[in-house]
């Protein structure tokens, strides 16, 4: 509930009314925000009030103050900068003036780009997986590169649950 104060400046000629707002945050709940790796990402924190608030974020109960890394727009919205996984997470936004605060979570989630990768192979490299994947020691260079990188792609679960569903047929 937002509380309304009125206060009266001194004036000799002219009165100034003033409605004041308890610092308060647009949208409660947003749904998770979704960013590839090594893009920005903007987490949303619209505040509003009277007097105007000093927004603040924070994640695992820390403030962010890396400037290189974060970036606090003037509607209050944080800017994520080149993205990696480690970010994924809940960030808190917290709103407040001499009235009261408001805090809000947002989430990001980053885009694996291993399953991308994957998903880039064309049939060769497809069947060859296929056929050699269980053989260790393969004579061409080049096919043994293609089953390491493969391999490597195959650690993330997506890919390994699609590769377990390929085996079976």
């Amino acid at each position: 509930m937002t509380e309304h104060k009125k206060c009266q400046l001194p004036s000799s000629h002219t009165k100034y009314s003033f409605i004041l707002v308890k610092a308060n945050i647009f949208y409660d709940n947003l749904p998770v925000t979704l960013a590839k790796r090594s893009t920005s990402a903007i987490l949303d924190c619209e505040a509003y009030g009277y007097p105007p608030p000093t927004v603040m974020w924070y994640s695992s109960g820390r403030e962010l103050s890396d400037t290189s890394k974060y970036q606090q727009h003037g509607n209050g919205s944080l800017e994520i900068k080149h993205v990696t996984e480690q970010d994924a997470g809940e960030y808190e936004c917290t709103a407040s003036n001499k009235l009261g605060r408001k805090t809000v979570t947002r989430r990001l989630k980053v885009k694996s780009m291993y399953l991308a990768n994957a998903l880039r192979l064309n049939n060769d490299q497809y069947h060859y997986l296929i056929k050699h994947s269980d053989h260790e020691n393969e004579r061409n260079d080049q096919q043994r590169k293609i089953v390491l990188m493969l391999k490597k792609i195959l650690l993330t679960s997506t890919v390994r649950n699609v590769w377990r569903l390929v085996r079976r047929k």
